[in-house]
């Protein structure tokens, strides 16, 4: 498969309840990624309503 031309475009969506390895780990490709292949857009947020919540 190859890549399409211009940047491919990622959504990183966390909800920021756990500052463990899942959100330090998006921390540490946000600082490392290739800016010119990818355009990160992320989304953190808090108030996500679950089922039994």
């Amino acid at each position: 498969m190859t890549m399409p031309q211009g940047r491919l475009k990622i959504l990183l969506l966390d909800n920021g309840k756990e500052w463990g390895g899942g959100t330090n780990s998006l921390l540490e490709l946000l600082k490392r990624i290739d800016r010119s292949r990818f355009e990160i857009t992320c989304c953190f947020y808090h108030n996500y309503q679950r089922d039994n919540e």
